[in-house]
């Protein structure tokens, strides 16, 4: 019969007690980080496990492991839901959508290119650089350009486009009526429109000039 004490692994001491946990700060922070603050609740999943807690100098472990040495915490579990994460996601069961365009002039010459992803778009010049990003949340939009910085935004409310710079000035807007988009200006004269033929869209300047093109796939 092994009548000898529990001790703490870390400093030897028989000062420890089992401490019922409510939540785990561990994995609410990894919900913050991936999904934002509703990844907060992620937190909860490690509520209600029992830990050992030494008196003397706070180190934390499993009931069980104290031969093994005290327990780093929850990291194990974190490494294990990043990993089951980065899987899930390569599979696409986050169902996120993505979609790449690419950009011609009215010669059909490649001026650039975008990748959407969810609600994050890059856009791409010709050589395949970085030249900036949108956000779409809800019915609004933010532009940013390569470097991350905020250069404008848009407001979508119903058919109507509304588009500000980075202070807030209204610089422009878009009305759709069925596959076709008519832009204009802050004074309301029209500089532009695109139609959208199946997954390929033909941009014309205000005369009806074609002046580029854009398909999606």
């Amino acid at each position: 019969m092994n009548d000898m004490p529990v001790c703490c692994p870390q400093c030897g001491s028989t000062q420890i007690a089992p401490v019922r946990k409510n939540y785990d700060m561990g994995c609410g922070c990894l919900g913050l980080l991936l999904f934002g603050w509703i990844g907060l609740l992620l937190g909860l999943l490690g509520g209600g496990d029992v830990e050992m807690v030494c008196a003397n100098c706070g180190a934390r472990w499993e009931p069980g492991r104290h031969k093994d040495g005290a327990s780093s915490g929850c990291l194990p579990s974190l490494l294990l839901i990043i990993v089951i994460l980065l899987l899930l996601a390569g599979l696409g069961v986050f169902g996120a959508e993505r979609s790449t365009s690419t950009y011609r002039d009215g010669q059909g010459r490649m001026t650039g290119s975008s990748t959407t992803i969810g609600s994050g778009t890059t856009y791409r010049d010709g050589q395949g650089r970085m030249t900036g990003a949108s956000t779409t949340i809800g019915n609004n939009t933010t532009y940013r350009d390569g470097q991350g910085r905020m250069t404008g935004s848009s407001t979508t409310i119903g058919n109507n486009t509304t588009y500000r710079d980075a202070s807030g000035r209204m610089t422009g807007s878009a009305t759709t009526h069925g596959n076709v988009t008519t832009y204009r200006d802050a004074s309301g004269k029209m500089t532009g429109s695109a139609t959208k033929v199946g997954n390929q869209v033909i941009y014309r300047d205000a005369s009806g000039r074609m002046t580029g093109s854009k398909t999606s796939r």
